[in-house]
């Protein structure tokens, strides 16, 4: 068996980053050294992001490896404050805990007409592919995440869908049967929820952290990169040579391996709220 060195664990990981009034004063002399109100009213928020970052790297502990949110910043003066409120894209800040992200997704959700089951059949495969992908937009923003582009194509019959970057894609054989069973389309919306969540642990992981709790992004991080992701093939064993041995209960050992890692325990039980919250609203 493989042996893996454990995650070194660090005083304060539970706890988000916060900055104290000398950090943010250097935060705000490097704004105005990068050109100041000038960058906002010019619509550079780019540089102004970069600004940010570049203290920060400078000040973060050692236990966040991706950039930060600019909450932080929200308050300290008129000029951040502004900029916060009305000019920064929700993915630069802070995300709402995971309780409120459930609520205001499945709130979205049962106001979309399309979606519920005697629209949905009547729609074409095109124009249902056109309102995942307006739901993305906005559960990206829920999120304070990037969009994903959302795409339909046939792929193996064992899988609903799956992410991968910037994209989700969506199997077109559960497409099609949505059209035909309500439960059938609850699992395809279930799906879009499932991979978007996993675009929200590789943002906060490989990006921006934005997530309440650093160190469930740590467990997250640790899964993807230290661990390995599973993807639940089955566990062969390497006799000799090239020859490999697979017997039934090592087939299920992979998808076993799959089913229990962290970040799908998390997409997994994210979706199923959203999901439940969504029926309540739609029977109240």
């Amino acid at each position: 068996m493989e042996n893996f060195e454990p995650l070194e664990s660090y005083e304060g990981m539970d706890s988000p980053f916060t900055l104290d009034e000398y950090q943010q004063e250097a935060v705000d002399l490097e704004l105005q050294r990068a050109g100041g109100e000038n960058l906002i009213t010019s619509g550079e928020l780019d540089k102004v992001v970069d600004a940010y970052d570049k203290v920060i790297e400078m000040i973060k502990p050692s236990w966040l490896r991706s950039a930060v949110n600019l909450s932080p910043m929200r308050g300290f003066s008129q000029t951040w404050t502004n900029l916060i409120d009305q000019y920064l894209e929700s993915h630069y800040l802070e995300a709402f805990t995971d309780k409120k992200q459930v609520e205001y997704i499945s709130d979205y959700m049962s106001g979309i007409e399309e979606i519920r089951f005697e629209n949905w059949k009547e729609l074409s495969m095109d124009q249902q592919v056109e309102i995942l992908n307006k739901m993305e937009q906005q559960i990206a923003k829920i999120e304070h995440r990037p969009a994903a582009n959302i795409s339909a194509q046939h792929i193996n019959d064992s899988e609903f869908g799956y992410q991968l970057g910037d994209d989700i894609v969506i199997n077109t054989t559960y497409l099609e049967l949505a059209m035909e069973d309500p439960a059938m389309l609850d699992n395809m919306l279930e799906t879009l929820i499932h991979e978007g969540r996993h675009r929200y642990q590789h943002y906060n992981v490989e990006e921006r952290l934005v997530h309440e709790s650093p160190s469930e992004v740590e467990t997250w991080r640790e899964n993807f990169e230290v661990l390995g992701y599973s993807d639940g093939s089955p566990v062969t064993i390497h006799i000799a040579g090239p020859f490999e041995y697979t017997d039934p209960y090592l087939a299920r050992v992979g998808a076993r391996l799959y089913y229990y890692q962290p970040v799908e325990i998390d997409a997994r039980n994210f979706a199923a709220d959203v999901m439940e919250e969504l029926h309540k609203k739609w029977e109240a």
